[in-house]
């Protein structure tokens, strides 16, 4: 019974599968940061430079907010965040093509390991955290979507044929 203090709102050490899935999502909020940095960079649309610069500092809070949980329980974790990176002057890419990568494969894997790491922790403090993550990545994410429809990126996928008579 002990044991679910975590989720009673009691305090017991991090298990093992809860630091795993910390660790995870600290990796890779730390690579998905490298990329808005480089990609805000080398955006040429104003408003698609800005989302992007938002995106960069919500991750820099991502990583504090897990980072405390390492802290509290003294346990060291990768510090190396940063990300060499090379000055170019002409992106090699669309404002469109970046994008849509950020809101697609950065956001989805987002989301999956957000949830996979919420659903395996019995830990409220945890459990809270990974909520509020979340929360503020959906939000994020969906200001992406809205920025991708009104710049006329987002094209309407095939619909179903209308079969009512």
């Amino acid at each position: 019974m002990k044991y679910l203090n975590g989720l009673f709102g009691g305090s017991r050490p991090v298990n093992a599968a809860e630091i795993a899935n910390l660790s995870r999502v600290i990796h890779r909020a730390r690579f998905s940061k490298m990329i808005l940095v480089t990609f805000s960079k080398l955006a040429s649309h104003k408003d698609v430079k800005q989302h992007f610069s938002k995106g960069r500092d919500a991750l820099e809070k991502v990583l504090e907010t897990l980072g405390d949980v390492f802290e509290k329980e003294n346990i060291p974790y990768s510090a190396s965040g940063d990300y060499n990176m090379f000055d170019v002057r002409n992106s090699p890419f669309s404002d469109k093509l970046m994008l849509f990568f950020v809101n697609t494969c950065l956001g989805m894997f987002c989301f999956i390991m957000i949830n996979q790491a919420l659903t395996s922790s019995l830990r409220t403090d945890i459990v809270t955290k990974f909520t509020m993550i979340s929360t503020q990545m959906k939000k994020f994410y969906g200001k992406g979507l809205l920025l991708t429809i009104t710049e006329k990126w987002l094209e309407q996928p095939p619909q179903a044929l209308d079969r009512k008579v």
